[in-house]
């Protein structure tokens, strides 16, 4: 398999459905919800998580980290959420692509919130 970089891998080639939770449900009075940002993020979730999933099939398991991505050519570079903070990921010990979790704090960086500053992670899509 080649490494996903540029447009090699469009993520138009990822069929993502939401599975009716909104990105950022509920809007803090005094935020400005951006439609893009919500779609930006399932988009980049998505593309992190398909890179996980290449690189358990290479290496026989999941990535201890998602630098590891990077480092092992599966992706040219991770981003940064739309607010600047780096996704966070979660790997259980002994786990399989299935059971991790990759996620953004939201606008404020912090664990918590609602609206723009809620978590949000790879858990609320249906990745097939």
């Amino acid at each position: 398999m080649r490494a996903m970089r540029g447009t090699r891998f469009p993520l138009c080639l990822l069929t993502i459905v939401l599975t009716g939770a909104s990105c950022f449900p509920a809007k803090p009075d005094g935020v400005e919800f951006r439609t893009q940002d919500c779609e930006r993020v399932e988009s980049e979730l998505a593309w992190i998580y398909r890179g996980i999933i290449l690189y358990e099939e290479r290496a026989g398991s999941a990535p201890e980290s998602l630098p590891d991505l990077v480092r092992t050519g599966v992706l040219e570079s991770l981003p940064s959420d739309p607010w600047g903070n780096p996704y966070q990921y979660t790997k259980p010990s002994s786990a399989t692509a299935a059971r991790v979790r990759v996620y953004t704090l939201g606008a404020d960086g912090m664990v918590g919130g609602a609206g723009i500053n809620a978590d949000f992670g790879t858990e609320s899509l249906s990745l097939d």
